[in-house]
């Protein structure tokens, strides 16, 4: 829940490359964040409201940039 809510951006990016390497070697990550910068990251997000999944977007096809991602987060919480 929130990893990187409380660091500064350099740490933040530290603690989301080891995820990453993790990930690649075949380890599933599920992040729970607010922030469209660390969801770009992810290869699969999830909006969740009243504890149901509202939405999903598949961000693989390269669809995952900060500004498509905030977007699709406006749009979705509407």
């Amino acid at each position: 829940d929130e990893p990187t809510g409380a660091l500064n951006s350099e740490a933040t990016e530290q603690v989301l490359e080891i995820l990453e390497e993790l990930n690649n070697e075949g380890m599933t990550i599920m992040i729970v964040t607010h922030d469209p910068r660390v969801a770009a990251k992810a290869k699969k997000v999830l909006y969740i409201r009243d504890g149901q999944i509202a939405a999903s977007k598949d961000l693989r096809n390269g669809s995952g940039s900060e500004f498509e991602l905030g977007n699709w987060l406006k749009e979705v919480h509407l």
